[in-house]
């Protein structure tokens, strides 16, 4: 879980974001951990369902699983609704900052923003209230190509 503090972090990025600034955001919250053990419960059908699509449509020849991507919540009212923002990053960009020398940020803690990651990121709205999950996007050129 991403403290409130990293609310403008997440919203100032080029992480995926659906909805992006036409989003209305008024506040940020922190997530209990019985509600994202919820999400994480659901979380994982909608990636598995979404990425082997996704893969083929792009040419990709190997299939990620949703179990391969780390995973950041925070808490954001959106217009008069709370909704549970997961922003989602593949284990591979830990690793390739990890070659290229480059600091990695402490994820569990700060927001991981990588411009133009393609299937390496991921933001979904998560609402509590129904149970379910909003539009699936990617970032760069799989942003928006993938609609559930």
């Amino acid at each position: 879980m991403l403290p409130v503090s990293e609310a403008p972090q997440v919203l100032g990025s080029c992480s995926p974001l659906p909805g992006g600034d036409e989003l209305g955001v008024r506040g940020a919250w922190l997530p209990d951990p019985p509600l994202v053990a919820q999400v994480e419960a659901r979380l994982p059908v909608l990636l598995d369902s979404v990425l082997p699509m996704m893969t083929r449509a792009n040419g990709i020849e190997h299939v990620v699983r949703g179990d391969d991507y780390y995973r950041q919540y925070l808490g954001l009212e959106v217009e008069s609704r709370r909704m549970v923002y997961v922003h989602g990053f593949h284990e591979s960009l830990l690793r390739v900052f990890a070659r290229s020398g480059l600091d990695v940020v402490p994820w569990r803690s700060e927001h991981m923003s990588v411009c133009d990651a393609g299937g390496g990121m991921f933001g979904v709205f998560y609402d509590p209230g129904s149970g379910t999950f909003g539009r699936l996007e990617f970032s760069d050129s799989y942003n928006g190509a993938v609609r559930y």
